[in-house]
């Protein structure tokens, strides 16, 4: 009796393990996802042109040079430009602005003659990777500002550092992605509470009618005589008066009612066909069991196609 109980339990539990781990991540996500959307006090590090330190940067500059490129938003149209920003210790690095900008440009509010005199400006961003498309446009229109090769491939960013300052882009905020890989996790959780809850009401089903059909001792005494034999890698056991299908729940088929058995094919994933051993009762009625793709799945199903051929009368 328990081992045939521990069975019962054991199919009842499928695929159970794998719900309640899909919905424990996706109920952390979806807390990950809360505690994203918050607002929170912006914390501002200082930028630094080699790494990325901190998710918002700020840092001082005295003028820019440029624009050295321009760039359109192809889905908004807004417009961007590409500044050489002159910071403290004449340390140079690229920023991104609108449009049009309130800071001194070379050129413009800033001549030769003054520009070694100008205040200081703090300005804020988020510190970005250039990228090496960017940075090959920036080569162009920086070696055509200045007329001579200031940076190129090779060693921009020792000239001009691997990140740029974007004054106008907000940091990237994760809540909505981890949103959509919470919702999927929850998916995949709630997908597999249905498959077992399906799976629960076929094995109390064929409990039913084996107890109404009054077999039910019979199943049990037989299941449990040592001689079951199992077909693990095809869902199966074979008992001397029974076949148990494990596939779909719970099938039990008394061998006595078959009359021809034989290999076919069954859709049984919805997603592509999978050979199956074909069970005909006498009563005309067709039973698909052992579902098998696999080699060695192929040939565990031909040893109980062979088994059950020598048991058919």
């Amino acid at each position: 009796m328990k081992t045939f109980e521990k069975k019962i339990k054991k199919i009842n539990r499928t695929r159970m393990g794998v719900a309640i781990i899909s919905l424990l991540i996706a109920m952390v996500l979806f807390i990950w996802a809360g505690i994203e959307v918050i607002p929170k006090e912006i914390e501002y590090g200082e930028f630094n042109r080699d790494y990325k330190g901190t998710q918002y940067a700020k840092t001082t500059i005295h003028y820019l040079t440029g624009p050295i490129i321009q760039a359109t938003n192809e889905k908004t149209g807004e417009v961007f430009k590409y500044y050489v920003a002159t910071g403290e210790n004449e340390e140079i690095f690229i920023i991104r602005t609108g449009k049009e900008t309130d800071l001194p440009v070379y050129g413009q509010e800033v001549t030769d003659e003054n520009k070694g005199k100008l205040e200081g400006i703090e300005i804020y961003g988020v510190p970005e990777l250039t990228s090496g498309s960017l940075m090959d446009a920036l080569n162009i229109g920086l070696n055509t500002i200045f007329q001579e090769e200031i940076a190129n491939s090779d060693n921009f960013t020792q000239v001009m550092g691997a990140y740029h300052l974007d004054t106008v882009g907000e940091a990237k905020n994760i809540a909505g992605h981890l949103l959509i890989i919470g919702l999927l996790f929850l998916a995949i959780g709630l997908a597999y509470v249905y498959i077992n809850k399906k799976t629960r009401k076929k094995v109390e089903k064929t409990l039913k009618k084996l107890e109404s059909d009054r077999k039910i001792n019979e199943v049990l005494k037989d299941y449990e005589s040592g001689r079951l034999i199992e077909y693990r890698k095809v869902k199966v056991s074979l008992s001397p008066k029974y076949v148990f299908d494990y596939n779909n729940g719970l099938e039990i088929i008394e061998v006595d009612s078959i009359k021809e058995v034989s290999i076919s094919k069954k859709d049984f994933t919805n997603r592509k066909q999978k050979k199956c051993i074909i069970l005909e009762t006498k009563d005309g009625e067709k039973i698909a069991i052992a579902p098998f793709e696999k080699r060695a799945e192929k040939v565990v199903a031909n040893e109980l196609l062979a088994k059950l051929r020598t048991m058919i009368v």
